[in-house]
């Protein structure tokens, strides 16, 4: 009688984005070029559930299902009160129905310089970005404009100053620097405290800056190709909003990450051998040191009302590694290029200094404070975890031919040709803490690390028709 007790949903994403630019260029002789132009976008992500499989019942009513059993919030469980306890059907919108838009323009100028050994670049670019909320449902716990029609408008100003020069020492030998220094706006997501169903926008919404060189050089000769390059960056201001169950509070929050910087810097460096008509030899490395730089802010806001659960709590990150990426890479191929269009490829491929993506929440003051009552869960809270090294094999066979006018090429692949099924990919460190009693002592634990891993041996195959 009350209508579906489990259902399958479709969180549905319609992307609409336009753009208009205009780019001029003037020519000065025959060296100096300079380019200059205008760009303006609108960018529209239109989100909603949709009912997919009632899975035999009739219809499901639209409220808000988690809000039941709460002693305050369970009289305001309407998800839209433009259509009040709306019986939902297969195929029909329901639960939030809103839209982030991004609109902005932009202007550059910039220009070439070339002659015989020297090159040189530059661009600015500066221009207006504004991001908005439209919310088309009206949700009870933030009725009126809380949840309806359009949110502030976050207006940013964002730029770019890039430069980049090149010295060409011979025909062999090439030098060259490049530098960036850059100010964006924030992703949309990370402007509003939950936007499925609420305009709030975040505090104090800065735009991120990032600033970045380069160095490299390049030799060429019949027989080689060798690229050497020096990096290093410097992101600050960056933000990240997210929901999650706050186990210290016993409350479902909107979770306000503000002020992360990270520095990245290393060596990357590539080769190529070719070693005769018909062999070659490919080598490439990387080694770098990619660390959180800042302390960010965090701030835990109440999802059902906007209160402010703990405010302005240092996450003590300076010195930890980002995750996701090895800081040590390399790899090497050797290829045969065969008569009659056959090529055999096997490779080697290495990754090492990886660590576990590090939870910002688990280190702020207060988690720390409040959940570290020894110094050796202090240490579980503050220990980043890292993976072991790696190295995989892969091996290829093509084959390519002419059909007339046209180009006909098969490939087959084969990745990790060991099959190992034990090599972890990455992972990340939970959010949510463990609580449990000790005697009379209530006692706090980070939860386990969440492990994923790499595809044991698989095979891809690639046909392809040129003409």
């Amino acid at each position: 009688a009350d209508g579906a007790v489990y259902a399958l949903e479709e969180r549905v994403e319609r992307i609409a984005r336009s753009q208009m630019a205009l780019q001029m260029t003037s020519y000065f002789g025959r060296e100096f070029t300079l380019k200059y132009g205008v760009r303006a976008w609108n960018y529209s992500s239109r989100r909603y559930k949709q009912m997919d499989d009632l899975l035999g019942a009739a219809y499901v009513k639209d409220i808000d299902y988690y809000l039941i059993d709460d002693d305050t919030y369970s009289n305001n469980l309407q998800n839209n009160l433009l259509s009040p306890d709306r019986l939902v059907s297969e195929g029909d919108r329901f639960s939030y129905d809103y839209a982030l838009v991004e609109r902005g323009a932009v202007a550059n100028v910039g220009f070439d310089y070339h002659s015989s050994r020297w090159q040189v670049d530059a661009m600015l670019t500066v221009g207006r970005h504004n991001i908005f909320r439209e919310g088309y449902y009206e949700k009870e716990l933030f009725a009126g404009k809380g949840s309806m029609g359009r949110s502030k408008v976050n207006g940013f100003n964002p730029y770019s100053v890039k430069v980049a020069a090149g010295y060409s020492l011979s025909m062999q030998h090439h030098f060259g620097v490049a530098m960036m220094l850059s100010e964006s706006a924030p992703e949309a997501e990370d402007l509003y405290l939950n936007p499925l169903y609420n305009n709030r926008v975040v505090d104090d919404a800065t735009m991120r800056r990032d600033m970045a060189v380069e160095l490299n050089y390049k030799f060429h000769s019949a027989d080689a190709d060798f690229m050497l390059s020096a990096f290093a960056s410097r992101s600050t201001r960056e933000r990240d909003v997210f929901r999650a169950y706050d186990d210290l509070s016993g409350e479902y929050c909107d979770v306000d990450i503000s002020g992360i910087g990270i520095a990245r810097y290393g060596l990357e460096a590539a080769l190529r051998l070719r070693l005769s008509s018909q062999l070659q030899a490919e080598l490439t490395a990387s080694a770098g040191e990619y660390k959180y730089v800042d302390n960010p802010t965090v701030n835990h806001y109440a999802d059902v009302d906007n209160r402010v659960v703990c405010s302005a709590s240092p996450s003590y990150m300076s010195g930890y590694h980002v995750g996701g990426a090895p800081h040590v890479t390399s790899s090497f191929m050797l290829s045969w290029f065969a008569r009659r269009g056959w090529i055999l490829s096997g490779g080697v491929n290495y990754a090492g200094a990886r660590w576990i993506d590090p939870s910002m929440v688990r280190r702020t003051e207060r988690v720390t404070r409040q959940g570290a009552v020894s110094q050796e869960i202090y240490e579980r809270f503050m220990a980043q975890r890292r993976l072991g090294d790696v190295a995989t094999f892969d091996f290829s066979l093509a084959r390519w031919f002419y059909v007339g006018q046209s180009r006909v090429s098969f490939s087959l692949m084969v990745k990790n040709l060991l099959g190992r099924d034990d090599i972890v990919y990455g992972g990340y460190e939970q959010t949510r803490i463990r609580r449990y009693r000790s005697g009379a002592q209530m006692v706090y634990a980070p939860q386990d690390d969440v492990i994923t891993y790499s595809y044991p041996r698989t095979f891809y195959g690639v046909v392809s028709w040129k003409f």
